[in-house]
């Protein structure tokens, strides 16, 4: 490739008449320097250090990409490829739909709901929802709704891969109290087994 551009540019100086060509030529010397003969823009010829892949070429040097920007096995920060955090290990006595914050298994037995605080511990009801409601519905697929009262058909026990009928959509394992955090089952139902529930209609608060 270089070789013909060379061919060309002897054939443009030799050309007789071809001021216009010449005046190109110096043009892209001015404006590229010597690498306009081989192809090459300033930018590729100013960084001749691979900037790696949390950093980009600019004005000649390598500079950051922005904080956050995936890398291979993590993200960008300051610059250089951080290593995603390992996951916290759950203990072996967790099964879902329990909630594993840090190193802890957050059960609704007896108290508490289904979710981490942002600092990892196990969340308290009055954590989860506003004090306007007065219990935390503790499902059977391991999600908290808010609610200030259950109305729970004992009829039908269900599972979260089951459906409940449209007037009691949700498969209810427990609720929590927001004032004390403990949980119970309501109604005249007998206590479901973890994971499983009774078809509930649950009212917004």
């Amino acid at each position: 490739m270089e070789l013909d551009r060379f061919d060309a540019l002897t054939h443009t100086l030799t050309t007789t008449g071809s001021r216009r060509g010449v005046t190109r030529l110096l043009s892209a010397l001015a404006l590229g320097g010597p690498f306009a003969l081989v192809g090459l823009s300033q930018a590729e010829a100013r960084c001749k250090k691979k900037c790696g892949p949390c950093r980009r070429c600019k004005k000649g040097k390598c500079k950051p990409k922005a904080a956050g920007t995936m890398c291979t096995g993590g993200t960008c920060q300051g610059g250089a490829c951080i290593a995603a955090a390992p996951s916290p290990v759950c203990p072996v006595d967790c099964p879902t739909p329990n909630a594993c914050c840090g190193e802890t298994c957050c059960t609704t037995r007896p108290t508490g709901v289904r979710a981490c605080t942002a600092a990892g511990a196990c969340a308290t009801c009055a954590e989860v929802c506003p004090a306007k409601c007065t219990f935390c519905a503790n499902l059977a697929n391991g999600d908290t709704r808010c609610t200030s009262f259950a109305d729970v058909d004992c009829g039908s026990p269900c599972t979260p891969g089951s459906a409940c009928p449209s007037d009691h959509p949700f498969c209810l394992e427990s609720l929590t109290s927001h004032a004390t955090n403990q949980s119970f089952f309501p109604g005249f139902c007998a206590a479901p087994a973890p994971g499983t529930g009774f078809c509930a209609a649950l009212v917004n608060c």
